[in-house]
């Protein structure tokens, strides 16, 4: 009688089966103290997917589904999130927020990629001679967004 919980990410790709065990399992009134956790992309599901039907049929089932919506983050974020993690001054992390705002819209896995991808490039990188993070803004304007 220990709590289970089961996390699965991209639940828009799974398959049928899949789909039907995981139903099973959420609308199973014996199966007690079990949480499922998933994440999906909601613009790839709409009630004609496969997913669609069976997130509606939990529902008619009475399992309760709590959907949280994940947003991008705004530009005081990337700029809190780019300060915090570089130290860069005011006016330049509000140069660098505007670049990084510019290319990824402010989604989250699109800002990491894109950050990791400029010290990847080493148009990021951290200097021991200053003691601090560089980065060359001109350069970072040219880079694109990796997929």
């Amino acid at each position: 009688s220990n709590p289970l919980v089961l996390f699965l990410d991209d639940l828009q790709w799974a398959d049928e089966y899949s789909l039907h065990l995981i139903t099973d399992l959420v609308t199973d009134k014996e199966i007690k103290n079990f949480l499922f956790i998933s994440c999906l992309r909601d613009d790839e599901v709409n009630n004609s997917h496969p997913l669609g039907a069976k997130l509606y049929e939990m529902q008619m089932r009475s399992v309760v589904v709590t959907k949280i919506e994940v947003t991008n983050i705004k530009t005081e974020e990337i700029k809190a999130l780019i300060s915090d993690a570089f130290q860069f001054s005011e006016t330049f992390a509000t140069v660098v927020t505007g670049i990084v705002h510019q290319k990824t819209d402010g989604n989250i896995f699109s800002i990491m990629r894109f950050l990791q991808s400029l010290c990847d490039e080493g148009l990021l990188q951290w200097s021991s001679v200053s003691d601090s993070w560089e980065i060359n803004v001109k350069s970072i304007e040219a880079e694109f967004v990796p997929d």
